[in-house]
């Protein structure tokens, strides 16, 4: 069988153009998907958790809000760092807590 039209014999395949080269190595992301470093047990020690987390191999973060206060905290420790992730939410056992509780925001990015 000959090659495809456009390739060069020994020519190594490629991917699409956002994709490496079959040759590279791709490297592997592990996700922490549930902390909560917006606790108090964790009050400017954030930094340091997420460094020993890095260097056991954890490449992101899935930091989950839990009530107002909780949600605006993980929001601003992703925003001071890259590899975190905020959700923003209310636990069940307090939604009915709430004067609104929606907190005015409808919908992602949204307020």
């Amino acid at each position: 069988m000959g090659e495809p039209p456009g390739s060069a014999a020994g020519a190594e395949p490629t991917g699409p153009p956002d994709l490496p080269a079959r040759s590279q190595e791709r490297q592997l992301v592990f996700t922490d998907s549930h902390l909560h470093l917006n606790r108090h047990e964790f009050a400017g020690e954030a930094a340091a958790v997420l460094a020993r987390a890095a260097a056991a191999g954890v490449n992101r973060f899935m930091n989950v809000g839990y009530d107002p206060a909780s949600s605006a905290a993980s929001v601003a420790l992703a925003e001071r760092d890259p590899r975190v992730l905020a959700t923003v939410g209310v636990h069940p056992h307090d939604a009915s807590l709430l004067a609104d509780p929606a907190g005015g925001i409808t919908g992602d990015g949204e307020r």
